[in-house]
């Protein structure tokens, strides 16, 4: 039996991390609301339809650089310092995605010229 390997990379805009990075790769949600958080945290845009967010495949995956350490059951720098492969890191149920989405987030403050 022949198995073919495809390489996933994470849906994160400007995100080149994929499986090989090193980085824990993660399934979208299949709870139907945390999944359209998840999509919205993204915030990409379908370039078929550019009015309406891209939709994730049952293959699309974000890695672990877009979590906050406290949405891991063990926090990623302790697991890499006792030599824990990161790889095999587990998100915390209900866990969003807010780090480094490739978008600028609002800060509150307006830039004057």
């Amino acid at each position: 039996m022949t198995r073919f390997i495809t390489m996933v990379y994470c849906t994160a805009a400007n995100c080149r991390n994929g499986f090989g990075s090193g980085k824990g790769m993660f399934n979208y949600p299949t709870d139907p609301v945390l999944r359209q958080i998840w999509i919205r945290k993204v915030h990409r845009l379908d370039k078929h339809q550019p009015d309406n967010l891209w939709r994730p495949s049952r293959y699309s995956k974000l890695c672990s650089h877009h979590f906050m350490a406290d949405s891991f059951f063990i926090i990623p720098a302790l697991a890499a310092s006792v030599g824990f492969n990161l790889l095999k890191l587990q998100l915390k149920p209900g866990a969003i995605p807010t780090l480094n989405m490739g978008h600028p987030e609002p800060t509150g403050m307006v830039k004057k010229r």
